[in-house]
């Protein structure tokens, strides 16, 4: 029931801020769009996942480098484990919004050692 009420939730949020970005017309830039996804995502996530849950930016978006249709790639540690159903609900959610990147979800206990090393170099903290 809990998975449902947050997906109405955040899909009238995503169409609130799409009709926003709309209205705003030639002031919208690339940045303020990205912008705009970014806080959204930090939204459903902070929402969604349980109390504790560590998430983060990483790869090229953290780093600047990202292309103006680069992925967003975004960590998470949680103390406890994080179920498949809620995975994927939140998968829905965000695939459902106006956000038209692609989102990786990467759960940092399942990496290996040398990926967790090289993505934690840089990165933007959510929690």
């Amino acid at each position: 029931m809990w998975l449902k009420e947050q997906k109405a939730k955040f899909r009238k949020m995503s169409k609130t801020q799409c009709e926003e970005l709309i209205g705003m017309g030639n002031a919208l830039n690339a940045h303020t769009f990205y912008k705009a996804c970014e806080s959204y995502l930090r939204a459903v996530l902070v929402e969604c996942m349980p109390l504790g849950t560590e998430i983060f930016l990483f790869g090229s978006r953290a780093n600047h480098t990202a292309g103006r249709i680069s992925d967003i790639d975004i960590g998470f540690r949680s103390p406890s484990e994080i179920s498949p159903v809620l995975l994927s609900e939140i998968a829905d959610i965000i695939e459902d919004s106006f956000v038209p990147f692609r989102v990786d979800l990467v759960d940092f206990s399942k990496v290996s050692k040398d990926f967790e090393q090289e993505a934690l170099k840089k990165i933007v903290r959510w929690t």
